[in-house]
């Protein structure tokens, strides 16, 4: 976990467009913050932090002058534009991390421990001097500033909600892919009956339903429709061909998947003239004996003068079993845990990608 955590930290911002280093240097260290904030109000709101745990944080807290550097974060958070970037980062990052089934409290605790929350080293401008006595300060309750919320247990997608889907279809979306390159993804989107459009598919699962989903998210709803015997999507100059025209029911009773499917992301300087590059793999095993298997892992590689640095981690594969409910994967682990995920395929064919939660995994072999 410690190579993937520094990947993932290391690598979060290099596809940013600024080319300024200080701006580079503070929205790294915000996004490593916020990611500490992150895990750290979960871990409160659960178990909460040990003794030698609680000591750790209150000794980084107080030789890496967080206080300074939150003071300088909740700053660049006013802007707009730096708090996306941010939390769309730190939402990125948050999801690898929870897809390890590490605990929230460990995870805080290793934020605290890499090199990008070092602040008096990796961001000297924004915590200034290291404290002159950088002993162990005594245990402190750990509760971070306005950290974002921790994902409660999603809903059940009911029959009554797969009623009122229409169809799914897809749609494109910027990316950015290993080496920091711009790709372009296929992403999918629902159609409600009532014209509606769902442009992020988790918000089938999010708590409190789709009316709260669009409440609090209405950036990512939009409206659709059939005219001229095109499918249209409305954009913000008015109605649009969408870029695919083919849509997808909900799945059959007792669909199966076969295969390993893989999804790879990452960041990196590459595609602007650097030489960083992070790479993040993502992928799972289906039979259609109903058996599952979940693996990954996570390589970075960085060109310093003369100096080559590749680091590279593999994460242990998890088993289970899975069945498929309408447009909902469940998996039980064999260790007990029970997740829920949105599937969405080609009913009649699924041999070519399929989305999980939204993400695109190409089928790579048996």
């Amino acid at each position: 976990m410690s190579v993937l955590l520094a990947a993932l930290l290391g690598g979060a911002l290099l596809t940013q467009p600024s080319t300024d280093a200080a701006i580079q240097t503070l929205l790294k260290a915000a996004v490593t913050l916020r990611t500490f904030d992150y895990f750290a109000g979960a871990c409160a709101r659960g178990p909460g932090f040990d003794a030698p745990a609680s000591r750790a944080i209150g000794a980084w807290l107080t030789s890496q002058r967080v206080a300074r550097v939150r003071a300088r974060v909740d700053e660049a958070e006013r802007n707009p534009r730096q708090k996306e970037v941010i939390a769309s980062a730190v939402e990125s990052i948050s999801e690898r991390l929870r897809e390890q089934a590490i605990g929230d409290c460990a995870v805080a605790v290793s934020v605290t421990k890499t090199s990008e929350a070092q602040f008096a080293t990796s961001a000297p401008e924004l915590a200034g001097a290291p404290a002159i006595d950088a002993s162990p300060a005594p245990a402190v309750p750990v509760a971070p500033a306005n950290p974002p919320s921790s994902p409660a247990a999603p809903s059940v997608v009911t029959p009554e909600l797969l009623a009122a889907i229409d169809s799914v279809g897809f749609d494109t979306r910027a990316g950015v892919g290993v080496g920091g390159f711009i790709t372009t993804e296929i992403v999918p989107i629902v159609l409600f009956r009532n014209g509606d459009v769902l442009t992020d598919v988790r918000g089938l699962t999010a708590p409190g339903g789709l009316a709260a989903h669009k409440a609090a998210n209405p950036a990512r709803w939009t409206r659709w429709q059939r005219a001229g015997g095109e499918l249209q999507i409305a954009r913000r100059t008015g109605f649009v061909k969408l870029p695919f025209q083919v849509t997808y029911a909900t799945l059959p009773a007792g669909f199966r998947l076969r295969g390993m499917y893989r999804r790879l992301g990452g960041a990196g300087t590459l595609g602007v003239g650097g030489t960083s590059s992070v790479a993040v793999w993502d992928e799972y095993r289906f039979t259609t004996e109903g058996t599952v298997e979940r693996g990954g892992g996570a390589g970075a590689s960085s060109d310093a003068g003369d100096t080559s640095t590749v680091t590279r981690s593999t994460a242990a594969g998890r088993r289970g079993t899975y069945r498929i409910d309408g447009l909902v994967l469940h998996i039980t682990y064999d260790d007990g845990a029970t997740t829920q995920h949105i599937l969405i395929t080609d009913p009649d064919d699924a041999k070519g990608a399929i989305w999980i939660d939204g993400h695109g995994y190409a089928r790579r072999g048996e």
